[in-house]
């Protein structure tokens, strides 16, 4: 196991064609262990939302292998579950796993 890497959820919401407001635009959240928000970007929204990933919380709070599953099936869960979200025909959600090399302080 490489002790450089750790593992992420990239959540992404995406402003379809029927959203009056936000049309084309995005959002990207990162979270780590215990749903634990670790950075955030925008397009397409003003003023643009931006929280950095920083090796210290990613290294903290980010996993440590791949299998992150439990996590995906929470998050592809609570973004798609229509009495959770009443807004599903605005936004699109998506669940991945993404993998932060600590070394190089990126996402890989």
């Amino acid at each position: 196991m490489n002790t450089n890497i750790r593992y992420l959820i990239k959540v992404t919401a995406t402003a379809t064609d029927d959203n009056p407001n936000f049309k084309g635009a995005n959002y990207t959240y990162y979270y780590g262990r215990d749903q634990r928000l670790l950075g955030a970007t925008s397009v397409g929204i003003e003023p643009p939302e931006y929280m950095e990933l920083t090796r210290y919380f990613v290294e903290q709070y980010g996993y440590k292998t791949r299998n992150t599953s439990k996590a995906i099936k929470f998050w592809t869960y609570l973004n798609n579950d229509p009495s959770f979200i009443d807004n599903t025909r605005f936004w699109t959600h998506s669940a991945e796993t993404v993998a932060y090399d600590l070394v190089s302080n990126s996402l890989v």
